[in-house]
């Protein structure tokens, strides 16, 4: 019986550790993204980069969930296919920023400056846009389930359905 527990705790300890050990960013790809502002194919995973200054990063393809931008300038950032899950851009410049094909489930973008960014194809389920400025963005083909734009401009902005919003879309689409 002795044996048979303290397996048991054993085996807990052991994938406890991996769960841990899961949740945590490359140091490796920090390093690189803070050096050159790219970082392709990078585990960022629920790294916490508020306040920088990162205009132009190419993250495509990388694991960002839980991660924190918030107040970042990420002007003309490009996040390509990556899984940014969770993640918080509250208050983040994004400005020409480029999110096609995204997973940007439960994504926070609450007062972003989003003019003129793309989320072509990008998973939107449950993402806060509310307060956000989506001037001349594009969602066109975005799957967009329990999107929350409330008080967010939209004028010019390519909706989902690709229907182009008018003068006045502030918290709905005008068709």
């Amino acid at each position: 019986m002795n044996k048979s527990i303290s397996l048991l705790i054993v085996t807990l300890l052991l994938v406890l550790s991996d769960l841990t050990n899961g949740y945590a960013y490359n140091k490796e790809d920090v390093k690189r993204l803070l050096t050159t502002k790219i970082c392709q194919k990078c585990d960022l995973t629920n790294i916490d980069l508020s306040t920088r200054d990162l205009k132009g990063l190419d993250v495509s393809d990388s694991n960002l969930s839980d991660a924190v931008f918030r107040s970042c300038n990420l002007s003309g950032g490009i996040f390509l296919n990556s899984n940014l899950t969770r993640a918080k851009f509250e208050n983040a410049k994004i400005e020409n920023g480029s999110f096609q094909g995204a997973n940007l489930s439960w994504t926070r973008f609450d007062l972003a400056d989003l003019k003129n960014s793309r989320f072509l194809n990008a998973n939107m389920k449950e993402t806060n846009l509310s307060g956000a400025d989506l001037r001349k963005a594009s969602f066109k083909g975005a799957i967009f389930i329990g999107v929350r734009i409330n008080l967010t401009y939209l004028f010019e902005t390519i909706w989902h359905d690709g229907t182009k919003c008018k003068i006045g879309s502030i918290g709905k689409c005008a068709k």
